[in-house]
């Protein structure tokens, strides 16, 4: 046979969804290539040879052909477009982000590009915008896609994947409607046609049982799938990789539909037939299904098979879901010490993995790394090691941001935060390490029984870890604070908690005896009677005394109170807590830090203010007024108000690299979702967190940013996750952000907003926090008067009325504890 024969053999077994024996059929075609070959068909060839490739897992082969053929085209004068493409797509799926967008600019569309070649272009786009956390880029690139789609429904069935994806996306945005007009175009195009490929009858069938299961219809989810892997089962017996996929997928189902013991038995069947180096694929499934059901033994099988099959076969963060079973194994068994440290190792590798894994499995796993840190976190507050505790919780925070709200390229700087390992638990990472190559020589050879053996070993010697080291020794978990400044933090120790209080050259701790829960009660308490001119006194006495009260005889010699606002104590609008005589914030300057590591600031240098305001009535939409002074921080001064404000017009105008910025928006904030929590623009368009973490966003470097908007400060009241706006805009580089502690009306925003400006620019020198204090304290000092608050129209700086504490107190500034940049300020 020709390479012609094997090429059209192959073709046609790609068309009926054979895809491993397309791609056996593509090799032999690439083999009987003659020398004299024309470039376009051996370009045609070995193509077809690395799209199969990368669609059953080998994609360091298709990645090399792909870029032969990138090659040869420009060689040849060939159109290097489809080669370009299939090379991004095959990037991608090895996680090199940056070098995949590189070559989809290379080949952006023009006026002069064909309308396929347009779809698969934004279509690409779309999945890698996707990958990377940009939600508004991934809904553009998908329209213009859809658009594109051919109206013939056979000229349109090679491209089922762009409408599948652009329903599964939908339905992530919780878009039910266009997810569902999606899936309809689907089903007309497949009834049109005879066959599709295995991807487009693969992605047909999750976009439908996607749907049923926002729908809450289980029972039809459950049907979908099980419809796709018999019709997988007829057409590709061979092709376990992603039958084994989907068969997760269908498991997974099978729970959500309370059928748990099917979904293990049917997994079991499945994984124990299928080849030995794909089994793990549907075993990591597996094993979560049979830990939550309290299977042991099962969980023991299932370790087992992962460490044969799986373990040492590529980067340690890829074990990051096996590792955790391994955790779950040793809880289930009463091995605490080994729970404890495969809890601190899968952590670490989760911290890693956020620079790898494309969005959706990335949430997967975070969200199946939950329960496995709480069992870690218990483990730990057992064993009073509650510094620990601090410290992973800390960690695991960051880790969600970044995961959802941050580029790829701006999590490396999770890879250097430690995870705090005792002597012992150092040494059996090193013998994990070891461990991993000795398992991966074994599997390249030939003796299965000694693998097996030695795999046994290693689990045995995991779940018999013991550390001898006792709690480990307290770590630095940021820089100190600067002279004159105390640092509070509260750490939750069992059914009490400990104040630390943190000055430059020394500490103190005082022990409150009040669980966490009572004492998030008397936080929750003062928050709620902000709002009654009284009732909020009680309340704050209270936590003054249990917390300022141990160095109220040293606040005269503090020039600056830094917060710890990772955990309960961000949620207190400490300004307003009292001894009875006078309130906090008229006393000492309030920072509430967090514990980030921002992106690095460029060296251009920044100067002026950009105004931003989404209003286009009310107090918030008055124009500001031009500041004194001319000094760079503010001058020149840019204004951009109502309609005009677009996400393209707040793009521009900071990427003219601003000193400062004041933003005022609605802000909907989504606490189980904080990428999908929305910055109203003024033009009515969201403008999603995930994207405003974006690069085209630059705030890095940033002086000082202002938002007027709803809680900006923290995430929820009751549910501390540190996901809030403030720490991520503070991730991105900016020195300081203003925000608040809940939501205020329109009116104190824009008094607090304009004097705040006024302020600053009248002493540029001065500390935000400074800046805010003054003007929180002459408020401040009405409160504690016989006759209490009298007006709310007063404003800032008259002589007469002023606002509530309700509206003053909500304000806070936010910076990042990592940062020196508290050296100058002024006392």
């Amino acid at each position: 046979m020709t390479a012609q024969d094997y090429w059209e053999r192959g073709t046609t077994l790609w068309y009926e969804g054979r895809v491993q024996q397309a791609c056996a059929q593509y090799g032999q075609a690439v083999a009987a290539l003659p020398p004299d070959a024309a470039p376009s068909f051996v370009v045609q060839v070995k193509s077809s040879f690395a799209y199969a490739l990368r669609e059953v897992g080998r994609f360091d082969k298709a990645l090399a052909i792909f870029e032969q053929c990138h090659a040869l085209c420009l060689q040849a004068g060939l159109d290097h477009v489809t080669a370009t493409r299939q090379w991004a797509i095959t990037l991608e799926s090895i996680g090199d982000f940056t070098q995949a967008r590189q070559l989809y600019e290379s080949i952006a569309p023009d006026d002069a590009t064909l309308q396929l070649d347009r779809l698969k272009w934004h279509h690409a786009v779309a999945m890698l915008d996707w990958s990377t956390g940009d939600l508004g880029a991934t809904m553009r690139n998908l329209s213009a896609a859809v658009a594109a789609l051919p109206a013939d429904a056979a000229a349109a069935a090679p491209y089922l994947a762009v409408l599948g994806n652009d329903a599964r996306v939908s339905l992530y945005l919780g878009n039910e409607a266009r997810a569902w007009r999606r899936v309809e175009r689907m089903i007309e195009i497949r009834k049109a046609v005879d066959t599709v490929p295995m991807s487009g009858e693969t992605t047909l069938a999750i976009a439908r049982a996607e749907l049923a299961r926002f729908r809450k219809d289980h029972k039809a989810e459950v049907a979908i799938l099980k419809d796709c892997l018999d019709w997988m089962e007829r057409n590709d017996p061979e092709e376990w990789m992603h039958k084994l996929d989907m068969a997760a997928k269908y498991a997974s189902a099978l729970q959500r539909a309370e059928s748990p013991d099917d979904a293990i038995a049917y997994l079991q069947q499945l994984c124990a037939a299928a080849p030995f180096d794909l089994a793990w694929i549907g075993v990591v499934g597996l094993a979560q299904m049979q830990i939550r059901a309290k299977d042991t033994s099962g969980v023991r099988e299932s370790a087992l098979t992962l460490l044969a099959s799986a373990v040492g076969m590529g980067p340690v963060a890829r074990e990051v879901e096996i590792v955790a079973v391994f955790a779950a194994l040793a809880n289930q068994t009463g091995q605490t010490d080994a729970a404890i440290f495969l809890g601190k190792l899968t952590l670490k590798y989760l911290a890693l993995l956020t620079q790898e894994l494309e969005k959706d499995a990335l949430h997967g796993v975070i969200e199946d790394s939950v329960a496995l840190l709480d069992t870690t976190l218990a483990h730990l507050r057992r064993a009073g090691r509650f510094h620990e505790v601090m410290v992973l919780q800390d960690l695991f925070a960051r880790i969600r941001r970044y995961a959802q709200l941050l580029q790829r390229s701006g999590a490396e700087a999770l890879a250097f935060q430690p995870v705090p390992f005792d002597r012992d638990e150092a040494r059996a990472e090193q013998d994990w390490q070891n461990w991993r190559q000795e398992l991966a020589v074994l599997r390249r050879g030939a003796d299965r029984d000694a693998l097996l053996q030695r795999a046994a070993e290693v689990l045995q010697a995991l779940l018999d870890f013991r550390t001898s080291s006792g709690p480990t020794q307290r770590r630095v978990l940021s820089l100190p604070p600067a002279q004159g400044a105390v640092r509070l933090a509260l750490l939750p120790a069992g059914e009490r908690c400990i104040i630390h209080y943190r000055w430059a050259d020394r500490t103190r701790r005082k022990t409150i005896r009040l669980s966490p829960q009572d004492f998030l009660d008397r936080v929750a308490k003062l928050r709620a009677a902000v709002t009654d001119p009284d009732a909020w006194k009680g309340p704050a006495r209270d936590l003054y005394r249990l917390i300022i009260a141990p160095i109220g005889g040293e606040l005269d010699g503090i020039t600056r109170l830094e917060v710890d606002a990772s955990g309960i104590l961000g949620h207190i609008p400490f300004g307003l807590l009292t001894d009875g005589e006078v309130c906090l914030t008229q006393r000492v300057a309030i920072t509430y830090v967090l514990n980030v590591d921002p992106m690095a600031p460029t060296a251009a240098p920044r100067s002026g203010l950009a105004y931003f305001s989404a209003f286009g009535s009310g107090p918030l939409a008055a124009r500001p007024v031009a500041l004194q002074g001319g000094h760079d921080l503010f001058s020149p001064m840019t204004v951009t108000m109502g309609p005009q404000m677009t996400r393209t017009r707040l793009a521009e105008d900071l990427s003219k690299r601003p000193a400062c910025m004041s933003l005022a928006t609605h802000f909907e904030i989504t606490h189980a979702r904080p990428d999908l929590s929305v910055l109203e623009m003024g033009d009515g368009t969201p403008l999603y967190l995930a994207d405003l973490m974006g690069h085209d966003f630059d705030l890095a470097g940033m002086r000082a940013v202002f938002f007027a908007t709803c809680s900006s400060g923290v995430d929820d009241g009751a549910d501390v996750t540190n996901t809030s706006l403030a720490a991520l805009i503070l991730e991105k580089g900016a020195r300081c952000f203003i925000g608040t502690l809940w939501d205020i009306p329109e009116t104190a925003a824009a008094t607090i907003t304009a004097a705040f400006w006024q302020a600053f620019a009248a002493d540029p020198a001065q500390d935000p926090a400074q800046v805010l204090a003054g003007l929180q304290a002459h408020h401040a000092a009405r409160l504690l008067a016989p006759s209490g608050p009298t007006s709310r129209t007063g404003g800032i700086g008259s002589s007469e009325g002023g606002l509530l504490p309700e509206e003053w107190a909500a304000f806070a500034v936010y910076e990042n504890s990592n940062f020196p940049q508290h050296q100058a300020a002024k006392g």
